[in-house]
């Protein structure tokens, strides 16, 4: 029952990032179709070229900005994991979002802060998007960061849900004990998506909680 939940979370995740890289934003010009081709070849060779990152990075297409930074996500050389960095500061919410999922697709740890960062973004979109990175990299902040939106009852359900879903990619103590303190939680996503993480990450601590879930009312 878990494998379609999941892969469905991921491909919607994954089709709004498309849609918004597909889509002329608000926050820049029109892109060309000559540039976004460009990029696209480069990302199927594998091979970003070095004198045209810079003029792709910097074009005042936020279009382009995106889809540049997919592309690095994509490509996952080392040396243009710099210029990732530049685009998680784009002021473009659009560009934070496709920069986000490509931290996350390269694990780049050096990208930590400024995911923290966006991870508190007034838009639930760029949220989701580095929470997810941040799950990648599995740093103490990053577990740090994903307990607290976990725990935080002011958070949108579906955040703290997919928060919880993502904890599966953790292996520290503190992140399991936050998924154990909310495996009883009132809300129902949050509780389901937390059972699925524990259930992931196998935690012995987690048996009791397991054996009271058998009763719960949601049969996923």
């Amino acid at each position: 029952m878990w494998g379609p939940l999941v892969a469905t979370c991921t491909l919607g995740l994954l089709l709004s990032l498309f849609a918004v890289i597909a889509t002329v934003c608000s926050c820049g010009q029109k892109a060309t179709d000559d540039t976004l081709w460009e990029i696209a070849l480069a990302e199927d060779s594998r091979l970003l070229p070095a004198e045209s990152l810079d003029k792709w990075i910097a074009s005042p297409d936020s279009t382009v900005r995106a889809r540049m930074a997919y592309a690095i996500g994509i490509v996952g050389e080392i040396v243009t994991f710099d210029k990732l960095r530049q685009l998680l500061l784009d002021d473009c919410e659009y560009v934070q979002l496709a920069a986000s999922f490509a931290a996350g697709q390269v694990a780049d740890t050096a990208s930590q802060d400024q995911l923290v960062t966006l991870s508190k973004s007034i838009n639930p979109e760029v949220r989701k998007s580095a929470l997810d990175a941040l799950s990648k990299l599995g740093t103490q902040s990053a577990s740090s960061r994903l307990s607290e939106v976990l725990n935080d009852n002011n958070e949108m359900s579906t955040i703290r849900a997919l928060a919880a879903q993502w904890m599966f990619r953790l292996k520290d103590e503190p992140s399991g004990n936050a998924l154990i303190g909310q495996a009883m939680s009132t809300d129902d996503a949050v509780r389901e998506r937390v059972y699925y993480s524990l259930m992931r990450r196998s935690l012995k601590d987690a048996q009791p909680i397991f054996l009271l879930g058998l009763n719960d009312k949601v049969e996923q």
